[in-house]
């Protein structure tokens, strides 16, 4: 399958200029926050330097970075994604023994041999940040 291209009026070069889309199933992982906090630990800069210190927060933006990068979680391929305790989640390793908490975030998670498969989520929201265990 090959990406659609669109022309875009009076743009660039000449008349047009062409721009490309991912077809829907090349697009990327979508975030949700289970508590404001959160989000504004992984959204605002100031705010996880103050709380992660300067190191764990810059593991945070390049984790979130991948992520949003990314098609599914496992397309994550320098720093894996990693089990949990709780079988619906998984996290990823931001630094300083540290680790950020997710789960499926479908309405109908996909489900393969009656478990998660994860292999095809692209919605995920973010739990918690805890002690890589």
């Amino acid at each position: 399958m090959t990406a659609t291209l669109h022309r875009l009026p009076g743009v660039g070069t000449g008349s047009a200029r062409v721009q490309t889309f991912s077809p829907l199933w090349l697009s990327t992982v979508e975030f949700a926050y289970a508590k404001k906090g959160l989000r504004d630990l992984c959204e605002i800069r100031a705010t996880a330097e103050k709380q992660l210190g300067t190191q764990t927060a810059a593991g945070l933006r390049r984790r979130l970075a991948d992520l949003d990068a990314a098609t599914t979680i496992y397309d994550l391929i320098a720093e894996p994604v990693v089990e949990t305790a709780v079988d619906e989640e998984r996290a990823v390793r931001i630094g300083d023994g540290r680790r950020l908490v997710f789960r499926s975030n479908h309405n109908k998670a996909p489900v393969t041999a009656g478990k998660i498969d994860w292999t095809q989520v692209t919605r995920i929201q973010f739990l918690r940040i805890e002690s890589d265990q």
